[in-house]
């Protein structure tokens, strides 16, 4: 045996490398957690911008047509009005209701999954996983419903 190199001559070099391992745990722990994090926060930001969705989706389901028009915008109570022949957004919000099958009622009160999401300044488009109205599109502007149906998007690709 040469000086300096009998047994545990070389832990020094072992405990290098296990602070290196270890640092470089350390390290990769700190990023899926960040990552994590990052993910949930923008899950929580796109539930919470589609939240007039939701509530409109609730007032349908429960036939609370005077909740569901609150949650649009005059154009988008226009359109509805206009969509099922009705004089009035109550009375169009009412007949979209009347026409919900217990599958319906039952897709409304599930949670919104948005698969896509696009903004630009006050305007958020949505495309929605599932499409319990018989629409995937959802348009918000200042948290009201201004449109809806493919042909209303802008953002979304």
């Amino acid at each position: 045996m040469r000086a300096g190199r009998g047994i545990g001559a070389d832990w020094g070099l072992g405990v290098e490398k296990a602070k290196s391992v270890v640092g470089g745990l350390v390290v990769v722990l700190v990023l899926v957690v960040g990552i994590s994090w990052l993910v949930r926060s923008c899950q929580a930001k796109i539930h919470a911008d589609a939240a007039p969705i939701e509530a409109y989706f609730a007032a349908i389901r429960t036939g609370d047509s005077a909740a569901a028009c609150a949650l649009l915008t005059d154009g988008a109570r226009a359109k509805l009005m206009t969509e099922q022949q009705a004089p009035t957004c109550e009375a169009a919000a009412g007949a979209l209701a009347e026409g919900l099958t217990a599958e319906d009622r039952d897709q409304l009160a599930k949670p919104v999954k948005v698969r896509q999401y696009a903004v630009s300044q006050s305007r958020k488009e949505f495309e929605l996983a599932k499409a319990p109205l018989g629409t995937d599109v959802y348009i918000i502007t200042n948290n009201q419903i201004t449109d809806w149906g493919w042909n209303a998007h802008k953002l979304l690709d």
